[in-house]
């Protein structure tokens, strides 16, 4: 029984040793979002786990609001051994006040995935070595491409990732996705935030028609959902005939 209840006292401060550490860890993490602040009129916390932590900043002239997601890498867990072990990310997410031109760019290495990407081709005008780019992105988005190599998608749309829950019309969205070291680079920030500096807004032509598209494609996912598995199977026949003629 003593054995048992020292076993149990060393597992505990064990514990807490490694989420006290990992706190400080990210804590210190979350101070390099300090130059965000600037930006806005108001900041709101959000300490999600010993693992991530999150920033909301409210108050902009052309964003909405901006989220920030800092994510550490988790200590070792049983399920590493059957898959990948998470890295260590910075997440930015947030809203725009207008609908601004649809641009998208991946890591070559990562396979492109967006609704909003059938609306748009691929962008050939200016080379970005390590990305795919689509849409109509502006000059200082490809430069921000070029200077940091450790972001692993950027987005601004107005076009849903997904349109399998229905379609909400919205003002554009802003997504970014990259390494925690980003924000060594004392630059990155404010970088990140000229990109919407001066932000053109989307043709309205152009808007309506990604409307139109979007809605037609809404109604087809829901007539699908509601297709009977002999239909599907019938639909399914049908799409290969097709294909094939």
């Amino acid at each position: 029984m003593l054995y048992e209840l020292l076993f149990v006292a060393v597992v505990l401060i064990l514990c807490f040793s490694i989420i006290n550490n990992k706190r400080k860890e990210l804590n210190g993490k979350v101070v390099l979002l300090r130059p965000f602040i600037p930006h806005f009129t108001r900041t709101i916390s959000d300490p999600v786990s010993v693992h991530q932590h999150g920033l909301k900043f409210i108050g902009h002239d052309v964003l909405v609001y901006l989220c920030s997601i800092i994510t550490l890498k988790r200590d070792f867990c049983p399920t590493y051994i059957l898959g990948t072990v998470p890295n260590e990310s910075l997440t930015l997410i947030g809203c725009l006040k207008t609908k601004a031109p649809c641009m998208y760019a991946f890591k070559k290495t990562i396979t492109p995935k967006h609704y909003g990407l059938k609306y748009v081709k691929k962008y050939l005008v200016e080379s970005t070595p390590q990305y795919k780019v689509f849409g109509s992105p502006e000059k200082k988005h490809i430069d921000f491409l070029k200077k940091y190599n450790d972001i692993s998608s950027l987005w601004i749309s107005y076009v849903p990732e997904s349109i399998d829950n229905g379609y909400i019309d919205s003002e554009s969205q802003v997504y970014l996705k990259g390494k925690l070291r980003l924000l060594e680079d004392k630059e990155f920030i404010d970088d990140f935030m000229s990109l919407f500096d001066n932000t053109r807004n989307e043709l309205e032509k152009k808007i309506t028609d990604v409307r139109r598209g979007c809605n037609n494609d809404v109604q087809k996912v829901n007539t699908k959902k509601n297709m009977s598995i002999s239909d599907k199977i019938m639909q399914s026949v049908k799409n290969r005939e097709s294909i094939r003629k």
